[in-house]
């Protein structure tokens, strides 16, 4: 059994990044600030459960939060409207995610991925899909618009508050 690629979007410095692993060995070069230490840190992250911070979301997904916090501030009084926006929600706020794709084999010790499969696919390859995201971005959008409406934030703290939040 083995790892055979790793997809990783929206974390630090890979926006959308795909690496297929070598059988035997793969080796990541590139310059500094490259995603070289982010590509092991998301696999620790993930493997060991451990907490995300608002800085693991890419630079690029920074604006997505902002903006979407903007849309909720214009639609909260008409409920259609907030209806429609968070039937929409998934595509407006960005998620961190790491997706391997793993072959096995008969000879594999299938105890460890059992749970996982769902049906005996002859090309004996999994995917297994982590995702980090806000559990519940109705209480974290109602949250952040009560602390931005208590402060009085002036346009420059905006992003600086939304991230304290996440």
């Amino acid at each position: 059994m083995r790892i055979t690629n790793v997809r990783i979007q929206n974390f630090r410095l890979l926006d959308d990044c795909n690496v297929r692993l070598d059988d035997l060995t793969t080796v990541l070069v590139g310059k500094n600030n490259a995603g070289k230490t982010s590509f092991s840190c998301i696999i620790q992250l993930f493997m060991n459960n451990k907490k995300f911070m608002f800085d693991d979301f890419s630079i690029n997904c920074h604006p997505k939060f902002v903006n979407t916090y903007k849309e909720y501030v214009k639609v909260k009084d008409d409920n259609e409207k907030l209806e429609d926006f968070f039937n929409e929600i998934d595509q407006k706020v960005p998620s961190i995610e790491m997706q391997l794709d793993i072959e096995y084999g008969i000879d594999d010790n299938w105890s460890n991925i059992r749970p996982l499969l769902t049906t005996l696919d002859s090309l004996n390859n999994l995917q297994i899909l982590f995702s980090y995201e806000i559990k519940e971005p109705k209480a974290y959008l109602e949250k952040l618009h009560v602390e931005m409406r208590k402060i009085k934030i002036k346009k420059k703290e905006e992003k600086a508050k939304i991230i304290e939040l996440v």
